[in-house]
């Protein structure tokens, strides 16, 4: 009969880089409003 042991689990969590460099506030998530630029152009950051 086989036991169970939790010290034998490993916790695994996969954050994306971009989101783990935001929390320690080195990279910025984001999205800009819709920009006009004037004659028909548009913009937008990311």
């Amino acid at each position: 009969m086989s036991s169970f042991h939790e010290n034998h689990l490993k916790k695994v969590v996969n954050i994306p880089n971009p989101l783990y460099q935001s929390i320690q506030g080195r990279y910025f998530v984001g999205q800009t409003e819709h920009m006009r630029l004037g004659k028909g152009k548009n913009r937008w950051g990311g």
